[in-house]
């Protein structure tokens, strides 16, 4: 029973683990996706002899990709506030799987003295039946 709640908390971890991965690749992409914006909002803009609505829209341009930044730094923090959970999580899983492993431990150790336990008996019991026969 031990071994089987170990399994599923081992299972469980796995899981964990692997949603991690998932949300740390999603803040790279989110990183990779700020750094392209951050990019064209210094490299953008107008012909030197352009008119003015080129000047207007070059601000609404701007504008929306400011948008657009702290759109991306309010999901990077979201993902972020999931990532340090999953963390705390992860570690309290990490710690019920060993509390079980070193149960399961102890286990095995008490089945193995017990065995040894029958085992010495049984030996005892055939040194004495061989040790009366002897005297007989």
């Amino acid at each position: 029973m031990i071994k089987k709640l170990y399994n599923l908390k081992k299972k469980e971890l796995d899981q964990l683990l692997i949603q991690k991965a998932r949300l740390l690749s999603q803040l790279l992409d989110i990183d990779k996706q700020m750094e392209e914006i951050y990019d064209e909002l210094i490299h953008v803009s107008v012909d030197k002899f352009g008119a003015i609505s080129d000047f207007v829209m070059l601000s609404i341009h701007k504008n929306y990709l400011k948008e657009e930044l702290n759109k991306l730094n309010y999901r990077k923090s979201n993902i972020q506030k999931n990532i340090d959970e999953l963390n705390q999580d992860i570690i309290q899983l990490n710690k019920e799987c060993e509390q079980y492993d070193y149960i399961n431990k102890q286990f095995l150790k008490e089945r193995l003295k017990e065995i040894e336990r029958k085992e010495r008996l049984i030996v005892e019991d055939f040194v004495q039946a061989k040790y009366i026969k002897e005297k007989v």
